[in-house]
């Protein structure tokens, strides 16, 4: 058999199962006969990159519920949203960094949801997703920004204190320091400062050789009263993640040093 008859071969071979539409120079790769939901379905890593995107496409949104930082067990999903409500036929992709694409078809509408039950530090890693028109094959969109899904629990808890206090006037400024333990030694390190009632981090800073990081609240309102924690975690391909912090609770005051009533 010719080198080309085997190159026929095996690409017939990698695409049982799948959907192929030709037009022109693309080819669009879709998943057959497959349940809603489809997240334990492993897609080949190179399918799932064809054809390149292209202009027309814009990059889709993509977002966690409850929270892209949340404990082991925790129920998540991911949401990528092209954002333009369309009737055409979509393929939806989620990514993780070090794994292939989790290819999961729409038929209609503009965002797809994928279902994180449960879920391990195994799970924990950076994620994003792009789509695709089925019919006519239109290339995919540009990938989305890269969400961090962090499961808190492996390494042990950072402290969390106010700078210079935790008790600061209207319109003050105050700093929250984040300090993880000596041990163990890790290298990047990103840490994050979380506020009840608020499900994404206020913020985000990465080091590489400080054990400690700063948040600071510029000119603090009543809204900025509450209770406060911080999170670190490693960043590679399959991160570690701390325990939450203690709480810190802001308390913020009048002129006269009177507490200001937390907006409920």
């Amino acid at each position: 058999m010719s080198a080309g008859q085997s190159t026929v071969t095996q690409t017939q071979s990698v695409l049982q199962g799948w959907e192929r539409v030709q037009e022109g120079p693309l080819m669009t790769l879709s998943i057959l006969n497959v349940s809603p939901d489809i997240l334990g379905v492993r897609a080949n890593l190179h399918l799932t990159l064809w054809p390149p995107s292209l202009p027309g496409l814009p990059k889709p949104v993509l977002f966690a519920e409850p929270s892209s930082v949340v404990a082991p067990g925790t129920n998540v999903t991911l949401g990528c949203s092209a954002l333009e409500l369309t009737s055409q036929e979509l393929l939806f992709t989620l990514s993780k960094a070090g794994s292939p694409g989790y290819p999961h078809p729409k038929k209609t509408g503009s965002e797809a949801r994928f279902s994180l039950p449960s879920v391990k530090v195994r799970d924990a890693g950076s994620y994003s997703c792009f789509y695709s028109e089925r019919r006519p094959a239109k290339g995919k969109s540009e990938t989305s920004e890269t969400l961090d899904l962090v499961v808190t629990g492996s390494l042990p808890r950072p402290s969390l204190q106010a700078l210079p206090s935790a008790k600061v006037s209207l319109n003050g400024r105050v700093t929250l320091r984040c300090v993880r333990p000596v041990k163990p030694s890790l290298g990047s390190v990103m840490f994050m400062w979380l506020k009840a009632g608020t499900p994404e981090p206020l913020g985000r800073a990465l080091q590489q050789s400080q054990r400690w990081a700063n948040f600071t609240l510029p000119s603090v309102t009543v809204q900025d009263a509450g209770s406060f924690r911080c999170v670190y975690y490693e960043k590679t391909v399959q991160p570690r993640a701390s325990e939450p912090s203690e709480p810190l609770y802001v308390c913020v005051t009048g002129e006269k040093g009177t507490r200001l009533q937390t907006p409920s």
